[in-house]
């Protein structure tokens, strides 16, 4: 299933535990400070940290993966720190069927 997601808070992207591929995303750092996304193959901060993004204070950031994504086998899990407002993804996930 493809889809695109806003998280306001740390969570799971899409369904727990499935494989996925992010395409992209957009972070929004807040006034405090520059922000920072983490993301993990898993289900929680437990699992392979496989990218980190440093926002700009008071601003959006993106971020553009190759044409095939960044491959989570066992989902993924986005950490945020106080610093981000949201984040959208832009995502494709194998079926839940």
């Amino acid at each position: 299933m493809a889809g695109s997601s806003r998280l306001t808070a740390a969570g799971v992207l899409g369904v727990s535990g499935k494989s996925l591929r992010i395409y992209g995303f957009t972070m929004r750092s807040n006034a405090n400070g520059p922000g920072t996304v983490t993301l993990y193959n898993g289900t929680s901060t437990g699992g392979t940290e496989k990218y980190v993004m440093n926002g700009n204070s008071d601003a959006s950031a993106d971020k553009l993966f190759p044409t095939e994504g960044k491959h989570f086998p066992g989902g993924c899990y986005v950490d945020l720190d106080a610093q981000v407002s949201y984040v959208d993804f832009d995502y494709l996930q194998e079926q839940t069927s």
